[in-house]
C-alpha cells in the first residue's frame, strides 16, 4: 500500500525529514550496483531532481525489511509534489514527510 503525509503544514525554517521505503529488490540495488536496477536509477533520478540525497536510515541493517528504509532532509519542501512524485517510481512503496516531534 503506497501511502504518503501530503497536505501536512511543515515550517519552512528547519528541514523536514521524509521517509521513504523502497521495494526489496531496489534497496539490493541502492546497497549494491544501483546502475544495475532501472527502478533504482528513476527513484535516484527522482532525488537528484529535487535536489535530495537518499541516505539508509539502518546502513548496517541485515533484513531486508530494516535495509528498505531511505530518508532525506528537504529545507524547501513542496510535501504533495515530492511525496507524490517519489510514490509515482515503482521503487516506492511508501514515502511521507516525518512528523516533527513537539513537546506535550
Amino acid at each position: 500500500m503506497k501511502m504518503s503525509g501530503a497536505g501536512e503544514a511543515h515550517s519552512n525554517e528547519e528541514p523536514v525529514e521524509v521517509i521513504v521505503q523502497v521495494r526489496a529488490d531496489v534497496a539490493d540495488a541502492l546497497r549494491g550496483d544501483a546502475l544495475s536496477s532501472r527502478e533504482a536509477r528513476d527513484l535516484l533520478a527522482a532525488a537528484e531532481e529535487a535536489g535530495v540525497t537518499l541516505t539508509p536510515v539502518h546502513p548496517e541493517a541485515d533484513d531486508a525489511v530494516s535495509a528498505s528504509y531511505y530518508r532525506f532532509d528537504a529545507r524547501d519542501l513542496d510535501d504533495a509534489a515530492l511525496v507524490e512524485t517519489l510514490l509515482a517510481t515503482n521503487a516506492v512503496e511508501a514515502a511521507y514527510p516525518k512528523p516533527r516531534a513537539v513537546c506535550p
